[in-house]
C-alpha cells in the first residue's frame, strides 16, 4: 500500500498597492498582509524573509509588464479595524525556500506573477506593485531585528 503525506500551505494572492503592518513585540515581529499575520519568532526568521524577498527582486524586472493587476479588496482591511483569517509563526532557518516567476502570458493577471514560498508559506504577488509593496514591507520587519533582539 502506497502512503502520502500532505502538508499545509497557506497562500495569500496579493494584486495592486495594498496596505501592510510592521509591529513589534517583546520577542517577535508581527506583520501583517491583507488576511494573513506572520509573526518572526527570533533574528533568523526575519533576515532569511528579507533575504528571500531581495532575491526575488532579481527577477521582478523580468517578470513583471508595468500593468497593474485590478485590485480586489479583502472584506475588513483598512477600515480601522483588520481581519485575519490566517496566521503563521517562523522561528529559525526553514526549508523548502522557493521563488518562482511567470511571465505575463502565462499569469493569471497578465501583469506577471512572483511567488515566493518559504516551508508551509506562499505569498503571490500579481502585478509589481504588489511585488514591491512586500519587499518593502520584509525590508521594514529585517531592519527591526536590533531594536527586538539585542
Amino acid at each position: 500500500m502506497q502512503t502520502r503525506h500532505h502538508l499545509p500551505v497557506i497562500s495569500i494572492r496579493l494584486m495592486g498597492a495594498h496596505e501592510t503592518r510592521v509591529l513589534t513585540e517583546a520577542d517577535a515581529i508581527h506583520v501583517l498582509i491583507p488576511g494573513l499575520l506572520v509573526v518572526l519568532r527570533d533574528r533568523i526568521a526575519a533576515w532569511q524573509m528579507a533575504t528571500v524577498w531581495r532575491r526575488a527582486a532579481r527577477q521582478a524586472d523580468a517578470v513583471f509588464n508595468g500593468q497593474t493587476a485590478t485590485p480586489y479588496e479583502v472584506p475588513g482591511w483598512g477600515q480601522g479595524t483588520q481581519v485575519v483569517h490566517s496566521a503563521v509563526s517562523l522561528i529559525g532557518m526553514f526549508s523548502g525556500v522557493q521563488v518562482y516567476g511567470r511571465t505575463p502570458q502565462h499569469s493569471p493577471s497578465r501583469c506577471g506573477e512572483l511567488k515566493v514560498q518559504v516551508g508551509a508559506l506562499r505569498i503571490v504577488c500579481d502585478d509589481r506593485a504588489a511585488f514591491d509593496r512586500q519587499a518593502t514591507t520584509w525590508a521594514q520587519a529585517a531592519a527591526l531585528v536590533p531594536e527586538v533582539w539585542r
